[in-house]
C-alpha cells in the first residue's frame, strides 16, 4: 500500500521485471487524452523511419478546433518524421499526431489498426484506440496498468528518451512555412 493520492488510478511499476510497486484501480478504463500521443510515438517509432518525409492533407488538419493544440501545420506542408515526432510529443500537436497516422501505408485507420493490435501484445487489456491525439471520443480509453506496459515498450528507444527529456526543438522552415517552429517542453517537472 503507497500513500493516497487524489487521481482515480495510479501505478508505479519497474519498466525492466514488470514488477508493479504501487497501484490503485490500475485496470479501470479512463479517457485518455494527450498521453494517447505516447502509444502513438511507440507505433511511429516501431514503423518509421526518423527522415521520412510527412505530407500533411486537409484530413490532418481539419477537424481541429478552437483551442486544440496545434503548431500551424498547413495543407500540403511536409516534416521530417523526427520533426513530426518532436511537434507531438513536446507540443502536444493535435494535427501532427494525425499526420503521423495518416502517413502509413494503409492510412490513418491502418496505424490505428495496428496500434490497437499492438498494445494488445504488449498486454493491454483495458484499452481501444480510435484516434492518434486523444481528443476525446466515447470509445477511445485506456487504463493506468496499460499506459505502464506502453510507457515501458516506448522507453526502450533511445529517440523517444531524447525528445522526451528536450526542453525546446526546433523545426526549421518547411515547403509552406518560411519561418522556424519553436516547439517547447510543457511538462514543468522535466
Amino acid at each position: 500500500q503507497g500513500p493516497h493520492i487524489y487521481s482515480e488510478s495510479g501505478i508505479v511499476m519497474d519498466m525492466d521485471s514488470g514488477a508493479i510497486l504501487y497501484a490503485k484501480n490500475i485496470d479501470d478504463p479512463h479517457y485518455p487524452a494527450s498521453i494517447t500521443k505516447v502509444a502513438t510515438a511507440l507505433i511511429a517509432l516501431q514503423n518509421y523511419e526518423l527522415d521520412e518525409v510527412v505530407k500533411f492533407t486537409w484530413d490532418d488538419i481539419g477537424f481541429l478546433e478552437y483551442g486544440d493544440a496545434h503548431i500551424g501545420i498547413k495543407e500540403d506542408e511536409e516534416l521530417l518524421m523526427e520533426d513530426a515526432l518532436y511537434g507531438m510529443l513536446l507540443a502536444s500537436a493535435n494535427e501532427v499526431s494525425h499526420g503521423i497516422g495518416a502517413h502509413m501505408e494503409g492510412g490513418y485507420e491502418t496505424f490505428l489498426q495496428v496500434m490497437n493490435e499492438t498494445t494488445r501484445e504488449l498486454g493491454c487489456k483495458n484499452s481501444n484506440w480510435t484516434n492518434t491525439h486523444g481528443l476525446h471520443d466515447e470509445e477511445h480509453y485506456t487504463s493506468a496498468r496499460d499506459m505502464a506496459l506502453i510507457g515501458s515498450a516506448v522507453f526502450q528507444y533511445e529517440k523517444f528518451r531524447e525528445i522526451t527529456s528536450t526542453y525546446q526543438h526546433v523545426i526549421p522552415v518547411t515547403n509552406i512555412t518560411n519561418e522556424e517552429r519553436y516547439v517547447h517542453q510543457n511538462h514543468k517537472m522535466i
